[in-house]
């Protein structure tokens, strides 16, 4: 179990706005009671019934797609291939179905520009300033367009 409750963290957890509205309060980023109540949320996500319906839901999509990699490349696999199917398996875990061709796109393009951000987050020292989301920047600009798109992705 995390120990996140028991201390607490500066605001901004020292990485600056991007980080804090790329992941928000979220159970990675709180500490303290923010944590506990967060971490709180999911623990139904962890009882004996639940996990072993993931755990089927995941085999199931696994074989899947192993017999459309079988299919259509001859058994070859790469790690976009793997990424792939962790993204379905995410999606269906999260919205309760199945992921489209469109929203799989989707998903790639907001990875691509997500790991933008995070790449901003560590080498852009100005990052850091309170200030820094007020500015003009491609970083905040970035930012905008992921804030964008990710409210349009779950509204599908």
């Amino acid at each position: 179990m995390a120990k996140q409750h028991k201390y607490e963290r500066l605001k901004d957890f020292r990485l600056g706005c991007v980080f804090r509205q790329l992941f928000g309060h979220a159970a990675g980023t709180a500490s303290g009671e923010a944590h506990k109540r967060i971490r709180s949320t999911f623990d139904g996500c962890y009882s004996a019934e639940s996990v072993t319906q993931t755990v089927e839901m995941m085999e199931e999509e696994c074989k899947h797609y192993l017999r459309l990699i079988v299919e259509e490349k001859k058994g070859i696999i790469t790690m976009d291939d793997l990424i792939l199917l962790t993204f379905r398996m995410l999606m269906k875990f999260t919205y309760g179905r199945d992921i489209t061709e469109d929203e799989l796109q989707e998903l790639i393009e907001l990875r691509a520009l997500v790991g933008t951000l995070i790449a901003d987050t560590f080498t852009n020292p100005f990052i850091k300033f309170p200030f820094y989301k007020y500015l003009p920047t491609g970083t905040n600009q970035r930012m905008a367009e992921f804030e964008r798109r990710w409210l349009q992705f779950n509204k599908w």
